[in-house]
């Protein structure tokens, strides 16, 4: 990008800030289901810096971010993946240095068969010899050919970065699908005539009225912190809890298909009525499920379920409130709103230590006597997050407790002391001094 005459400007270094803060969470925290949220989120950041930073600056054509995201990361990258294999042949494989590379790797591969044959002769013929040998078949060998396998399985990944930072920097295959062709197939799809989605819609919200008013009382117990008569809290909190996921899911979908397929004026009063009608009632099943899992976590604790299902809740709910201030003031990029505060809260994910605040809190409500027993077998699940927190169990008052507080920390002690150097971080480091310290006083 450099050689290209492409730099940095206030436009640009603000999606790579946010690439390289985003970024930091592997440093500190070893989750492996955040971290795999976290390489999707930053796939989508990149495209975004890419596509920021090799536009043209006096362009004036209208953009859609998602869709600018969509040309970069699939047919420009895909559609550039030959550049990189006929660049390496073009730059290191002809005249005399690309012969002697050649001639190098097909001695190499000749002499693999040779090597072995060889070694085999020497291990037979020395014991010496042969200890020393495994000594490094369990070390360099070993190690050697775990970083070979990698790097091989690493060459598509290689590829696919040059073709997209090369087609961008290039403008090659940019803009497969343009604002005007993307903007013109959405008036197309929007053919659908209101009166169906009314149709649609109109017996959907009269089930919901019914239904609340005939389980008002069992459905929002939970926002008291009661029970409805002859349920138990395990039963009540997870009776209904997902089917409301589901129907707020369902509500999501129709939402957009009627933006999708709906045929819309400036002044479609009757459209927007519906649509924030049916986000009202997603609310409402958003925070009933809330209040259903809020109950849950005071009576059992955290779990890395509850946690998640907890924040995509809050993040549904977000999203219906953007689409239903949409509908009142009609210029309100609500899409934008949208993306940002989704993002938001991916850096709140990704940031908040999710292992080490679910052990912490149910230790600490154990230790104050709100919650009956603490689950450790349960907290097998987390990663080394909370082993600073189960390390403080180990001279409990609960002979139980603290054996199988101090089993989960030889647990760790083993997987730790094993762990690639690549995946430390700050997390595995705090989990290694607590081992030591509470182990070895």
């Amino acid at each position: 990008m450099g050689a290209r005459g492409i730099r940095q400007t206030g436009k640009t270094v603000p999606w790579l800030g946010l690439m390289l803060a985003t970024s930091v969470s592997f440093l500190l925290y070893s989750n492996g289901f955040i971290h795999a949220l976290c390489i999707l989120f930053l796939i989508l950041l990149s495209a975004a810096w890419i596509f920021f930073s090799t536009r043209p600056a006096d362009t004036d054509e209208k953009i859609s971010l998602p869709l600018e995201i969509f040309n970069t990361l699939l047919p420009l990258s895909f559609g550039g993946f030959p550049s990189a294999p006929k660049v390496i042949r073009r730059e290191y494989l002809r005249g005399q240095k690309g012969r002697s590379f050649l001639f190098a790797l097909l001695g190499l591969v000749i002499a693999v068969p040779l090597f072995a044959v060889v070694l085999s002769l020497l291990i037979r013929a020395d014991a010496s010899f042969e200890a020393l040998w495994e000594q490094l078949n369990r070390t360099v060998i070993s190690e050697g050919l775990l970083y070979f396998w990698q790097i091989i399985l690493g060459l598509p990944v290689a590829f696919y970065l040059y073709s997209l930072l090369f087609g961008s920097a290039g403008h090659r295959r940019t803009g497969c699908v343009s604002y005007e062709s993307a903007a013109q197939a959405g008036g197309r799809m929007r053919a659908g005539p209101p009166a169906l989605i009314y149709a649609v819609l109109t017996p959907l919200l009269a089930i919901y009225l019914v239904f609340f008013i005939s389980q008002g009382v069992y459905l929002f117990s939970a926002f008291f912190g009661t029970l409805p008569a002859g349920n138990s809290y395990a039963e009540y909190a997870r009776r209904g809890f997902f089917e409301l996921c589901t129907l707020c899911g369902i509500n999501l979908f129709l939402i957009l298909l009627a933006y999708l397929f709906t045929r819309r004026t400036e002044k479609a009063y009757s459209l927007r009525v519906y649509l924030s009608l049916l986000c009202l009632v997603s609310l409402l099943l958003t925070a009933i499920s809330l209040s259903k899992m809020a109950l849950y976590i005071e009576y059992y604790g955290l779990t890395p379920l509850r946690v998640y299902t907890s924040w995509f809740m809050v993040l549904l709910a977000l999203v219906f409130l953007f689409i239903i201030c949409k509908q009142i003031f009609p210029r309100l990029p609500a899409a934008t709103c949208i993306l940002v505060s989704s993002a938001a809260m991916l850096l709140l994910l990704f940031f908040s230590g999710t292992d080490g605040l679910i052990a912490r809190y149910n230790i600490d409500r154990y230790r104050a006597g709100s919650l009956p027993e603490v689950d450790i077998p349960a907290l097998y699940a987390l990663s080394d997050g909370a082993v600073p927190y189960v390390a403080g169990l180990v001279d409990d008052r609960d002979p139980a407790v603290a054996e199988q507080a101090r089993n989960y920390l030889l647990f760790w002690e083993g997987r730790l002391s094993s762990d690639d150097w690549r995946g430390l971080n700050r997390s595995t480091l705090r989990a290694q001094q607590a081992i030591g310290e509470a182990l070895y006083p």
